[in-house]
């Protein structure tokens, strides 16, 4: 197995994944690892280790349809993200993140329909570059 692409999987997404809160929320935020050792790392690892559960995943099914593991991946996504955004509140007491009530939220703000569908975006792009290149192979 080769570990350096996952490497660099979980790489590429945490930075795209800081990227893209900082243009949601206009300011950088960085990970609950980075806060707790009071670094400004810009990565967000939460999209980088889901990025790299993902494309293991991906190496057992790349042979499905495309749009049906783009939308069970999309279910694994809101998944994880209810479950690591409460497990984050109990062990640190403050919210990693928590959606405003106008993108139609649930599990207590940590998921949300506008956040479903740019994880679907996402991964449907990803996919179809991985599938284009072969990256799953």
């Amino acid at each position: 197995m080769d570990y350096s692409k996952y490497f660099l999987i979980f790489f590429i997404c945490s930075l795209f994944g800081w990227i893209y809160e900082y243009i949601i929320n206009g300011e950088p935020k960085y990970g609950l690892l980075f806060k707790k050792l009071n670094l400004k790392v810009p990565l967000m690892t939460m999209y980088g280790l889901v990025a790299v559960i993902l494309f293991a995943i991906n190496e057992h099914y790349k042979d499905t349809d495309i749009i049906w593991r783009v939308i069970i991946y999309t279910l694994i996504c809101t998944i994880l993200e209810c479950i690591i955004g409460q497990t984050s509140y109990m062990l640190s007491g403050t919210d990693g993140w928590n959606y405003p009530d106008n993108f139609i939220c649930s599990c207590s703000g940590y998921i949300s329909i506008y956040a479903s569908m740019v994880w679907f975006i996402m991964i449907f792009i990803s996919l179809y570059i991985s599938d284009m290149y072969n990256v799953s192979k």
